[in-house]
């Protein structure tokens, strides 16, 4: 955070970055949020490479890298958005409406991603956009999800 702090992270505008999350090895960049933008920081140069300011009204919640670094998903209150990192900016393509949506992010292949929206998981395949299934947990809220090594889900109550 110190880095971001030190660069060119316009603080004037934006909120204290809450969502870092590093890309795969060998791409020096991390995937930066604050409420109302995100940013592929470049932390060898020290800098912002692209950035993506969000319309009013929307609140970013989570985000995450695809493990090629060349996608990143998006999760708001209302909705789930898939966007493409390019060379000069951020381009979303696709957009899922949910409800409740705090959590989100890719399996470490990369070929399916999911979000806790509310009491339940949802997992998508990354390639068609489609819903592959729907966890409904009575009871219980979740605040994280994260991917094991053999591609299973966790997630934190």
């Amino acid at each position: 955070i110190e880095l971001i702090r030190k660069s060119s992270w316009d603080k004037s505008e934006l909120d204290e970055p809450s969502i870092i999350e590093t890309c795969c090895p060998g791409r020096n960049l991390a995937l930066v949020a604050s409420s109302n933008q995100i940013a592929i920081f470049d932390y060898l140069q020290c800098k912002v490479a692209q950035s993506l300011r969000i319309p009013s009204g929307d609140t970013i919640c989570s985000a995450s890298f695809h493990p090629s670094g060349n996608h990143i998903i998006v999760a708001f209150k209302d909705k789930l958005q898939l966007a493409n990192v390019l060379v000069d900016g951020i381009a979303p393509f696709w957009e899922a409406h949910v409800e409740s949506c705090i959590d989100c992010k890719f399996n470490r292949r990369g070929t399916i991603f999911a979000a806790i929206c509310g009491k339940s998981i949802i997992v998508y395949d990354f390639l068609n956009g489609r819903e592959i299934c729907k966890f409904d947990c009575n009871g219980t809220n979740f605040t994280k999800l994260k991917w094991g090594a053999n591609c299973t889900a966790h997630v934190v109550c």
